[in-house]
């Protein structure tokens, strides 16, 4: 159901929505046309009361002034809060009214844009003065206001930083996998360099971002997978604890996800086998070019336990122990089958002939695959086999020794 707006009261929160909707504006449809009518309505039974019933009216005439109308602080702040949010904060004063409940940096984000001297920053609440200096930096595209009003992370900072969580983690006994990335776990306690990609950001220069983040999200916004690779030159704050490869590969594959690229170039640079592969498939898929699976490369070896059942001479079904066996698919076959083919083909059997240009194995594991997928015995029929006219879905499996075994008692 869709929320339509958000009231909270001390010990009652009433999410008008859906039906809620539908019964509080049948409600309190005479206090629409006249609002005072929220004075004499009978609440008994309802989970409304006079202050949920202005609110809703003031919030549907957007009418600020009716918020004066509710009694509980809360409730008020919260009715200030929707009305304003739909007409837009005017001032300082808006943001200070803001209910606890409601993210006020929003608020001090509109107010921020429209300030022409960065002295009046000082008229910002100290938790919000930042916002202000953000805004105006970014507006300018001045980094140097960076570097006036905030402090550089240092070093010796981060070091401090990453100690103090390790320690914490270690006497609280939360495991450090191999995967922790200490970095994640710092805190620009003066945001410094949160002004910096703030900058960067809204400018849409990657030159001045000081983290890998803000280069992914510049070189996305522009749809530029080539930025990406300014995640090699750039200094970044605390930039011996990225894995810069890493970031420069999930940069690229993020970027590539977008539409606007039906070519490869780019996933042929990332080194991550994981994230190149994602990369083919994606543009194979959102091109609907089934060729570009042809790509995919996956390094691990595929094995199999596999079962064999048979009956004995007196009619009994025997079966051998589990044995590995290399598989009939490999891990690459397997992935394009999977990832890739499924993709692209489940809708539109048809392309599976175009696998054949990787292999006749793999066209017939398509067909096969899709026929599976889509529970439609018959697309089997589009399997080559030589000698063999009309085949079906069992035959491919007989063909390739695939003949599934009952399994044992």
């Amino acid at each position: 159901m869709k929320n339509i707006a958000l009231i909270m009261i001390p010990s009652l929160l009433i999410i008008l929505s859906g039906c809620s909707q539908q019964d509080i504006s049948k409600f309190a449809e005479k206090a629409i046309e006249n609002p005072q009518v929220c004075d004499s309505l009978d609440y008994s039974g309802t989970p409304f009361n006079p202050d949920v019933c202005y609110s809703f009216v003031a919030i549907q005439r957007q009418e600020i002034d009716l918020c004066e109308k509710v009694i509980d602080a809360e409730a008020k702040k919260g009715c200030y809060y929707n009305i304003r949010e739909m007409l837009g904060f005017t001032g300082l004063s808006d943001c200070k009214e803001i209910p606890e409940f409601s993210p006020k940096v929003p608020c001090y984000q509109t107010i921020a844009k429209g300030i022409t001297d960065i002295e009046e920053c000082n008229k910002f609440p100290d938790d919000y003065r930042y916002v202000c200096y953000y805004e105006f930096a970014a507006r300018t595209k001045d980094v140097s206001i960076c570097n006036k009003y905030f402090k550089p992370l240092t070093p010796p900072d981060i070091q401090e930083q990453i100690k103090k969580f390790t320690t914490e983690a270690k006497s609280e006994g939360k495991p450090i996998n191999e995967d922790f990335r200490p970095f994640d776990y710092v805190y620009d306690t003066d945001r410094h360099s949160g002004c910096y990609d703030f900058v960067a950001k809204a400018a849409k220069q990657s030159n001045l971002c000081l983290s890998p983040g803000c280069v992914h999200y510049v070189a996305r916004t522009v749809n530029n997978p080539r930025i990406c690779f300014d995640i090699k030159d750039l200094s970044f704050v605390g930039s011996g604890y990225y894995d810069l490869d890493n970031e420069l590969d999930y940069c690229i594959v993020s970027v590539i996800a977008q539409p606007g690229y039906d070519t490869v170039d780019f996933c042929m640079q990332v080194k991550n086998e994981g994230q190149r592969n994602a990369c083919f498939r994606e543009i194979a898929t959102r091109t609907g070019n089934i060729k570009l699976c042809k790509n995919i490369n996956v390094s691990d070896k595929s094995t199999t336990t596999v079962t064999r059942c048979y009956i004995d001479g007196e009619g009994n079904k025997q079966c051998t122990e589990g044995e590995q066996q290399t598989s009939y698919l490999d891990k690459t076959e397997e992935y394009k089958i999977n990832n890739c083919y499924l993709n692209i083909a489940k809708d539109h059997p048809e392309k599976c002939n175009d696998a054949a240009e990787d292999s006749m194995k793999l066209r017939n594991a398509c067909y096969y695959a899709i026929s599976g997928a889509t529970n439609n015995p018959s697309i089997c029929q589009n399997i080559v086999i030589p000698k063999i006219d009309d085949v079906t879905c069992e035959d491919y499996l007989n063909n390739y020794g695939l003949v599934a075994t009952p399994e044992k008692p």
